[in-house]
Formats: C-alpha cells, structure tokens, sequence
C-alpha cells in the first residue's frame, strides 16, 4: 500500500473488476478516458488481468473515506530511459476534495524513490484544464500539445503532454513522504 495525506493506493484485487466496470460505463466518466466504452464484463475481465501481469507498471486503486474513489496507473516503463507514464481517475462525486492531486502526489513519489525513475510523464485532454492545473501546480511542466489526437464528447480533442523529472519533484516536494494526519 502507498499511504498519502487524504488517500491509500492499493492493488487491484478480484473484487474490483466489476466496480470498475461500472466506472468504465459511466458516460460522465467514460468522457474522460482514453479508450472506449462500453466495456463488456469479459472486456474488463481482461483488462484486469492484463494490468495483474504487467511487466511495465502497476495500477492501483484509490481509497479514501473508507471506500474505493477511483485508480490510478503507471504504466508503459521505460527501464533504459527510467521514464514512465502516469494516470488517474476519480469517481465524479469525490473531485474537488483533494484526493486527485494526494493520489497524484503520491503516486508520482512512488515511480521516483521505489522505481528510481527520472522522468514522470502523462497525457491529458486539453479540456481537462482543472487537471492540468492540479498538474502544474504539482511541478509538471507543458511539453507538447498532439493536435485532435483522441475522439470524445462527439469530436477531436487534442492531447496536452506533461513531465516532471526527478530533480524537479524533490525540488517541489523533498525526498521524504509528508506523514498522513489524523482526520
């Protein structure tokens, strides 16, 4: 488990496969994804043994206030260039609580003191500006924009890509994790 201020991140677990199908299928969060929906139970199915046997990241689920809010990835590893990618997704009600930029947080601290990376990248609709945001202010500069890359809400949107390398996450943020207070 990744403790953080306000969330845990923990591993997927055989329960799960049918909540995140339910996540999967929600129109308001589907919007937000980069792939398609609907998803079948045999199409998630797979996918979560498709993210149990990965080899080049992990995904995690998100807990706060006692229950699963959303999950996180890191996924596409690049053990030579020590870069990875990075992601998350909530459930519509918890946003704005903090649990994002915790999630975020610590997943990021993650791929740099337990994986060693060097360079945390992600990708995010251009839309998303309450994302990029919460991603700049975490330290993650703009590197590109990929012009009408992903088709959803009935059209191309471009994709905005962000990194944070290592040196600049300890900057920000320092070498050790903040202890979780006692809410």
């Amino acid at each position: 488990m990744l403790i953080g201020e306000k969330v845990t991140l923990r591993a997927l677990e055989d329960g799960d496969v049918e909540l995140m199908r339910t996540w999967r299928n929600d129109p308001e969060m589907a919007q937000w994804f980069f792939s398609t929906f609907p998803v079948s139970e045999d199409e998630q199915r797979a996918w979560y043994q498709k993210q149990k046997n990965r080899k080049d990241g992990k995904t995690f689920m998100i807990e706060a206030e006692g229950r699963a809010v959303g999950y996180a990835v890191c996924m596409h590893m690049d053990e030579r260039s020590r870069s990875i990618e990075v992601g998350l997704h909530l459930t519509s009600e918890v946003r704005g609580r903090g649990y994002g930029k915790d999630a975020f947080l610590t997943l990021t601290r993650f791929c740099f003191m337990e994986l060693n990376m060097h360079r945390v990248w992600l990708s995010v609709y251009a839309f998303n500006t309450r994302a990029i945001v919460m991603y700049e202010k975490l330290g993650f500069v703009h590197e590109g924009r990929l012009r009408e890359a992903a088709f959803t809400r009935g059209e191309y949107q471009d994709v905005v890509v962000m990194s944070i390398l290592d040196q600049e996450f300890f900057a920000k943020h320092g070498k050790q994790p903040p202890v979780p207070s006692e809410e």
